[in-house]
């Protein structure tokens, strides 16, 4: 068995090797969908992302059920939960070198915001379907992007060479109002997990309420005059103030807002 002297020498360098690279310019939004607004409903839409001190970044979506009583905590108490599992891993993360470990390690912070909505529907005495949620987690390093997602919404990239793909996706039985939560049963087995290896401009993740917009069907695939204003956008603007304003303007444009009346997030970073 390796002592802790032997690992700590295998993780440093892919430690130092991170911190060498550039880091990233990150905002996100998540506005209420004029439906809500109507009818006097929060927004159930969640999202956060850090820039952890080795570099990797870390952004997280979540989308509480329109249906549930406490949608909104759920989708709140998921992003939380995913963030701070990605903290007490930054050594794991930064020292990832292959696809599956990078697999296993999203799948352990989704796990971990399953565990996290039923002990909160415990505490509440609720069943866990009164926080449902779904989740998307997207990680990125110089090395890869890899990204976890159970229910509907999308990941997507651009790379070096300026292609524009899709990581994950909406499954094609969400179309027809199904969807799978956090406390949906059998989650294990549904989680997408995808990993590609390789260096990357901009990324992007985004609810569902934005997907029938920014995605192209059959596929589905991305929607690329979706995202090259928005890529460019936030590559170009240096003050995140600015990025914030532009992006919650976008969200709440007439545009927007006539093709979908749901809550609306949208997640941009962009590797400095």
């Amino acid at each position: 068995m390796e002592d802790q002297d032997s690992r700590e020498e295998k993780i440093q360098p892919a430690l130092r090797e991170i911190r060498s690279n550039k880091s990233w310019r990150v905002v996100g939004v998540s506005a209420p969908g004029t439906s809500h607004t109507r009818l006097g409903i929060p927004c159930q839409d969640s999202n956060l992302s850090e820039i952890l001190p080795s570099g990797s970044l870390v952004a997280v979506v979540a989308d509480g059920a329109g249906s549930a009583a406490h949608a909104e905590l759920g989708s709140q108490l998921a992003v939380r939960t995913v963030i701070n599992e990605a903290r007490r891993s930054e050594v794991q993360l930064a020292s990832l070198t292959a696809e599956e470990p990078c697999k296993a390690l999203l799948k352990e912070w989704a796990m971990a915001a399953c565990k996290a909505i039923a002990g909160e529907a415990s505490k509440l005495d609720v069943t866990p379907r009164e926080l449902a949620t779904t989740l998307i987690i997207l990680t990125a390093t110089p090395r890869f992007i890899g990204a976890a997602q159970i229910g509907d919404g999308a990941t997507v990239f651009r790379n070096s060479r300026g292609e524009i793909r899709t990581l994950t996706t909406p499954k094609l039985e969400e179309y027809i109002n199904e969807s799978t939560f956090l406390s949906s049963p059998g989650v294990e087995e549904s989680i997408q997990l995808e990993v590609w290896e390789g260096e990357v401009s901009q990324v992007a993740a985004l609810s569902d309420g934005l997907q029938m917009l920014a995605l192209q069907f059959p596929g589905p695939v991305a929607h690329k005059p979706f995202f090259e204003p928005l890529f460019d956008f936030v590559a170009q603007t240096n003050s995140t103030e600015d990025l914030e304003q532009a992006v919650q303007a976008f969200l709440d444009s007439q545009r927007i807002r006539d093709r979908s009346d749901d809550d609306l997030t949208l997640l941009l970073a962009h590797r400095m």
